[in-house]
């Protein structure tokens, strides 16, 4: 496969990146996000985790509340700066590291990892298989590792071409998605459009969509002894219907 454009870091590094960090839904509902993520981690007391990529510390600063011990890695200086000054500011003992998230130094360190709300195939599908090798490195035997992702399998139920949403709660804010899809690639095409009064941001995202039949032979090769395919969000094991897929990889014991 060719080589894949850096598309995350024009998308990351100027306005468009503070998006998640204007409030919403997304913002709001980061405790319950945690709690699912623990529980699919099944998070004994005080477990060491790895969040890569950690963006703002939505979900490490979370899971450093309720007592884990919390490693954050990122690209991007901006968002490890207001990760760390919001947990400064509620008291939480994180750590945040800039880095490659392909190319991790650690060895056996973690009890668990997530790379979590679609951050998973951004690369080519060589560096997304040593993206996955370098955290079966840095699990301690029996580690767990939990990606969140649209899945191929539910692509024709779920795919929308366009569609709108609004970005903060006061409604003035407004990002439009446009979608496509690469049978060849098997990669997921995205123009992002953000429009707010004096605000006009165009970016684009290329994500490889798996299925799960994929993902179980990449996590497999990669160290991984099985791998469980859940329902996104919800309850229940993944299926063609679902509309995300939360897959969890158990290292070898």
């Amino acid at each position: 496969m060719s080589e894949v454009k850096a598309w995350w870091k024009p998308f990351y590094e100027d306005l468009f990146g503070g998006v998640q960090l204007i409030g919403g839904e997304f913002t709001k509902r980061r405790q319950a996000d945690a709690a699912l993520v623990a529980t699919r981690l099944a998070l004994a007391p005080g477990s060491r985790v790895l969040d890569i990529p950690c963006g703002n510390g939505r979900i490490a600063n979370e899971l450093a509340a309720q007592g884990h011990s919390v490693t954050g890695i990122d690209f991007n200086p901006v968002v490890l700066e207001n990760a760390r000054e919001e947990a400064q500011s509620r008291g939480l003992s994180v750590t945040y590291e800039q880095g490659d998230m392909r190319a991790l130094d650690a060895h056996e360190q973690f009890d668990a990892a997530l790379c979590f709300w679609g951050s998973f195939g951004y690369f080519s599908d060589e560096d997304n298989a040593a993206f996955v090798a370098s955290v079966a490195r840095s699990l301690a035997p029996g580690g767990r590792f939990l990606i969140d992702t649209p899945a191929a399998d539910s692509l024709p139920s779920v795919f929308r071409s366009k569609y709108w949403n609004w970005v903060d709660e006061q409604k003035r804010l407004r990002l439009l998605e446009e979608n496509n899809y690469d049978p060849y690639t098997g990669r997921g095409q995205t123009q992002w459009t953000l429009i707010g009064p004096d605000v006009f941001v165009e970016r684009e995202s290329s994500i490889r969509l798996y299925t799960v039949r994929e993902l179980n032979e990449l996590f497999q090769r990669c160290g991984f002894a099985r791998v469980e395919a859940y329902n996104g969000h919800e309850d229940g094991p993944y299926s063609m219907l679902s509309r995300r897929l939360l897959l969890v990889g158990w290292k070898a014991g």
